[in-house]
């Protein structure tokens, strides 16, 4: 019982999605909706008929009357676009006689300049530098120039040729060397094979 059960459920949510699915197919491919109503009405009725068997009824529902259509489906299409006569068509403009101006060249991307470092900070880039840290650059960030970005890294020890990028974005340099100073020297203590 458990089993017919289940089977009678499956069959539902099965002829549900059908009905949904087609549905939606029909809506955006089929007739208009006028045209539709002998359709759904046919729809409607099988639809019945087999809520009625799996209620366990025998008999099936009375009949839906089915107005036929006035005229065939195809009379009430549209006609089928024919081919388009060449003078139909407009012209195509021909680009080959058209003299082409050369292309503008791009513009060259600027790197912002690099800053000079502020005598307030010489003496932590002292300590950046006894730390390892090179190719140390302090330079304008933002759309205006607002910020200050300063950069630097240091090699991992080894000949292993790779390096550890360090920098930091603030509103004034000082504190933009000071992050990044603070940031070797947290490295350095974490990680004490880096010593030299």
């Amino acid at each position: 019982m458990f089993e017919a059960a289940v089977q009678a459920l499956l069959k539902l949510v099965v002829m549900v999605g059908i009905v949904v699915v087609g549905g939606m197919a029909y809506h955006l491919y089929g007739p208009p909706a006028g045209e539709a109503s002998a359709l759904l009405d046919r729809i409607v009725q099988q639809a019945r008929t087999e809520y009625h068997k799996l209620q366990g009824g025998d008999s099936p529902s009375p009949a839906v009357a089915v107005t036929p259509l006035a005229a065939p489906v195809q009379d009430l299409m549209p006609p089928a676009p024919g081919r388009l006569q060449a003078s139909e068509l407009s012209p195509v403009a021909d680009f080959s006689r058209e003299p082409m101006a050369p292309l503008a060249p791009l513009p060259a991307l600027q790197e912002p300049a690099a800053e000079p470092v502020p005598e307030s900070v010489k003496q932590l880039v002292s300590e950046l530098r006894a730390l390892g840290a090179e190719d140390i650059q302090l330079t304008p960030w933002g759309a205006e120039g607002a910020y200050h970005r300063f950069a630097c890294c240091a090699p991992l020890p080894g000949e292993t040729g790779f390096v550890r990028h360090f920098d930091a974005i603030e509103p004034n340099a000082p504190l933009a060397v000071a992050r990044v100073c603070d940031q070797v020297r947290q490295w350095r203590v974490a990680n004490p094979a880096l010593s030299r």
